[in-house]
């Protein structure tokens, strides 16, 4: 997968700020997958790489990776990956399907529903990731960029300063560093590089290092097919 910022474009002329541009990001957290759809045909890439640390020194470390070809409800390709394995992997195609069967091989699906209510989970990556510490996250707006054609806020991101009221909170953010793009008419997180560092109260030997990368490309009738 090629990092966000690798994919990143010039920003626009236009420096917007204010209220719509605030508006736009808490809308980017109120997204479902229905919105996500509304973007049309595309292909989503994204991986978290989680390392924990105890004392200074590394005792786990993994990796999921999420794969999504999107042209509709009864057309599209889903695979997860844990750690380079395939754990998921679903082919779509009007209306009918084959999924990862327990063997390692694919086999017809009488049914897509479970794979769509599957999908329907599968596409929030940035929940499993930066969930816990989002409320301390500091969003500082860039810009605007164009991705592929579609008008993007770009965000920096940060830790926002502790002002006291923190003190109920178990999971504390040490670090945030990264990049964030929305899309202007949607509010869907189209890229992000973002790597966090937290730890929890009580545990504080004990870091949790979490890395995302999210990418959105391929939008409309031309969306790169096969995974």
């Amino acid at each position: 997968m090629k990092p966000a910022v690798l994919l990143a474009v010039a920003l626009a002329a236009c420096q917007e700020s204010g209220p719509a541009v605030q508006e736009r990001l808490e809308a980017s957290a109120r997204i479902s997958f229905g919105d996500i759809a509304n973007l049309g045909p595309h292909r989503l890439e994204a991986s978290v790489t989680r390392v924990v640390l105890l004392d200074g020194q590394k005792v786990q470390e993994n990796s999921d990776q999420t794969q999504l070809v999107w042209r509709g409800w009864d057309d599209f390709e889903l695979s997860r990956l844990r750690d380079g394995e395939l754990r998921t992997r679903v082919v779509a195609s009007a209306g009918r399907g084959e999924a990862l069967a327990a063997d390692g091989a694919m086999h017809p699906v009488a049914d897509l529903e479970p794979h769509r209510l599957e999908l329907r989970q599968a596409w929030d990556v940035w929940t499993p990731a930066l969930g816990p510490i989002q409320d301390q996250i500091a969003f500082t707006h860039q810009g605007q960029a164009l991705l592929e054609g579609r008008l993007v806020d770009q965000y920096a991101l940060s830790v926002k300063p502790d002002d006291g009221s923190r003190t109920s909170t178990r999971t504390v953010a040490m670090a945030v560093e990264g990049t964030l793009w929305i899309d202007a008419l949607t509010h869907v997180r189209l890229m992000a590089d973002v790597t966090a560092r937290s730890t929890r109260r009580g545990r504080e030997e004990r870091i949790q290092e979490d890395h995302l990368v999210l990418v959105r490309t391929g939008f409309g009738p031309t969306a790169a097919t096969g995974i």
